[in-house]
């Protein structure tokens, strides 16, 4: 959730610039400012500016739901968080205060990362196989760092590369088009590539193969 909210407040003025359709520029506008009121806390003066910004950003989410039941968005755009958020969550700001003061994304990091390292796959020792795997990680992060140059291992294998040189577009909707303009979908810079070609690519690189100019290297040919 966290990375959303940086995507809003941050990325998206570069990544929707001159792509959205106007409408859309509309609701995005809508939506960004509700989404900063109730995630980015704010300190007020006084209680009555504060009801004034909630008022505004209920205003707005509300204005955003209007306009993509106008333009036909599909149903599972208006979930049952979005009916709350506008029909309650206005009276819970002035009953309790800001929404954004509740939020506690350092602990929904660190729930995250416990399970992305131990969710779903042990069942014995968790903790211990979640310290293991973090003490890997530094480890792994300090030899990167005092060496740099240390190749990884899409680079030791060769693995194809998105060409991000040309700007890129997604196929157009048969359904119709919110972006602006038709283009093509983005393909890799080395496209076909086997897994058997990754391999050989990674053991040419070897210094077996450098030294056996023979028996080595009539292997990897063939």
């Amino acid at each position: 959730m966290e990375d959303v909210l940086h995507f809003v407040e941050s990325f998206a003025t570069y990544v929707f610039k001159g792509v959205l359709s106007d409408q859309l520029q509309v609701m995005w506008a809508h939506l960004t400012r509700a989404v900063l009121h109730y995630f980015r806390p704010v300190r007020y003066t006084t209680r009555e500016d504060f009801l004034v910004a909630a008022r505004a950003a209920r205003d707005s989410l509300t204005q955003y739901a209007t306009l993509a039941e106008q333009y036909r968005f599909p149903d599972k755009t208006f979930s049952v968080n979005m009916h709350i958020s506008i029909c309650r969550l206005y009276e819970q700001e002035v009953a309790r205060g800001a929404a954004a003061a509740d939020n506690e994304f350092i602990v929904e990091r660190m729930m995250q990362e416990f399970k992305r390292t131990a969710g779903r796959r042990v069942a014995w020792k968790v903790e211990e196989h979640f310290a293991q795997q973090h003490l890997l990680h530094r480890a792994m992060t300090d030899i990167r760092y005092q060496y740099p140059n240390l190749k990884d291992l899409d680079e030791m294998l060769g693995r194809a590369r998105m060409d991000l040189t040309d700007p890129k577009f997604d196929p157009p909707n048969p359904e119709g088009m919110w972006l602006k303009g038709e283009g093509f979908p983005a393909a890799l810079a080395r496209p076909g590539a086997g897994r058997a070609e990754y391999i050989l690519t990674a053991a040419k690189k070897t210094a077996k193969y450098q030294e056996d100019p023979t028996g080595f290297h009539l292997w990897c040919e063939t």
